[in-house]
């Protein structure tokens, strides 16, 4: 790859949380253990559906999505963040790579940086709110990121592609992978 960005940046949220204060659903583990910062069974079969999207055991993944090289994850700080890494491990095990966890939420500049030297296709998941600073960190895109992501909303693709002369084409790519899934993008 010539120039210093990798050619295809994906970036999703992490699945689905458990509520604020104790209400169902539940966080649970892979394992299936109670924890309060882990995906919810909902979150679980997200995980297990962009399996489907993005590494697909026939065929190639739903245009404009390519198939990741390498897959990051924020890395887990003092028992926080552990939904990044848990959304995406059900592809990084279907691609045959570990989840790449060099950054904590809240060093989306350090991130940009290991992400512009990527060679290949790079899935990312992250936290909501710090999506639209790591977008940001990553350079100008062409047209205009959106400056937030919703509370509500898990299930957007935020899809950067390098451009001659630098910065990136964005375009938000619905998952469409799960019931309730919305295809409307965010303003």
């Amino acid at each position: 790859m010539s120039g210093d960005h990798a050619r295809v940046i994906m970036i999703i949220r992490h699945g689905e949380k458990p509520p604020e204060g104790d209400g169902a659903p539940h966080g649970i583990t892979r394992d299936g253990l109670p924890d309060s910062q882990a995906l919810v069974p909902f979150g679980w079969a997200r995980a297990g559906a962009l399996v489907g999207l993005f590494a697909p055991t026939v065929g190639s993944p739903r245009p404009p999505l390519v198939r990741p090289h390498t897959v990051y994850a924020a890395r887990p700080v003092d028992g926080l963040h552990l939904r990044e890494s848990e959304t995406v491990s059900l592809v990084a095990a279907q691609l045959g790579v570990e989840v790449q966890m060099p950054c904590a939420v809240g060093q989306e500049d350090e991130l940009a940086v290991l992400l512009r030297q990527e060679d290949g296709p790079v899935l990312v998941a992250w936290e909501h709110v710090r999506i639209p600073l790591l977008v940001r960190a990553l350079g100008a895109t062409t047209p205009p990121a959106p400056t937030t992501w919703p509370w509500d909303r898990f299930d957007m693709v935020f899809l950067l592609e390098s451009v001659p002369g630098g910065g990136y084409s964005f375009t938000q790519v619905p998952e469409l992978v799960l019931p309730g899934d919305r295809a409307d993008p965010f303003p």
